[in-house]
């Protein structure tokens, strides 16, 4: 699959789809954050994961498990767009996520295999994403969340 044109998703994503190199393919991509995410989360110390840089931000155990969280809900998105399901797709409340994740008991090391299985989900040898990079396709359905963002 090549990189989206800016009419294949939502004005919200274009931050996040400007940074996807012109020739990535989108496995090799996924893979690669994977990788680049392990290594970070095994340089970061216990002490720093319930770590807030201001009263009412996020930890970055919450950071985390945003990332997490989002993977998840992109994954499922995937899925349901891939089996042409033409239903309007739900946002999620990221903070409501936070507030309820109750994260600040887990240990950092958690965090690897939370993200090395949600990793291995979201771009397994079965998920409609690695399906249709493997049989070529082209991007021929679209996800519709109203121009809105998460």
């Amino acid at each position: 699959m090549k990189k989206p044109t800016e009419h294949e998703y939502s004005p919200y994503y274009s931050s996040y789809v400007r940074n996807v190199p012109e020739d990535a393919t989108l496995i090799t991509t996924l893979q690669t954050v994977h990788q680049k995410t392990q290594l970070y989360l095994r340089g970061i110390d216990e002490s720093k994961g319930n770590y807030a840089y201001a009263e009412g931000k996020w930890t970055l155990k919450q950071v985390l498990q945003h990332l997490i969280d989002a993977e998840r809900v992109m994954a499922y998105r995937a899925l349901r767009i891939g089996r042409g399901d033409t239903t309007e797709l739900a946002g999620y409340d990221e903070n409501l996520f936070a507030q309820n994740a109750q994260v600040e008991h887990l240990r950092v090391e958690e965090f690897h295999e939370q993200e090395r299985l949600v990793r291995v989900v979201g771009v397994g040898e079965d998920h409609v994403v690695a399906l249709a990079e493997r049989r070529g396709a082209r991007r021929a359905r679209f996800g519709d969340r109203q121009q809105r963002g998460p």
